[in-house]
């Protein structure tokens, strides 16, 4: 087996989504909550991307059904090596800068991010960008 088995879903409304100028920060931004999602949903766990639009604004979620955040970690989550850090499902180690990270990269690409996360339950991370 190469890695974990999980069911990945993408969803969009659009057939084409155009991301110029910020291509790095935005993949990066991106693989970083897959990457969680991946790490904190057992095996064989539902992971959804979903692309949305509006006329100023474009959003993308990453839902897991995973193990979620404990609720009193919520205020520390993009915190520089944050005491929120958890081991994977699978032992995987964390250091405690993957969503500080996410948080700066969406900064600079004046986007938001939200979450939201129930222990056990899974969790919702959400960035917006403004469209230019």
């Amino acid at each position: 087996q190469f890695g974990p088995k999980k069911d990945i879903q993408i969803i969009s409304e659009h057939k084409e989504l155009f991301v110029t100028g910020v291509d790095v920060k935005f993949f990066q931004t991106l693989n970083n909550l897959l990457s969680n999602a991946v790490k904190f949903t057992q095996d064989n766990g539902k992971i959804i991307i979903n692309f949305t639009g509006g006329p100023t604004s474009y959003s993308i979620s990453v839902k897991d059904k995973g193990i979620g955040i404990p609720e009193y970690f919520h205020p520390h989550l993009f915190e520089k090596n944050t005491p929120a850090s958890r081991t994977g499902v699978r032992g995987e180690k964390s250091i405690g800068m993957g969503l500080y990270i996410v948080r700066k990269l969406v900064t600079l690409m004046n986007g938001t991010i939200t979450f939201e996360s129930v222990e056990n339950e899974g969790s919702t991370f959400t960035v917006e960008f403004p469209k230019n």
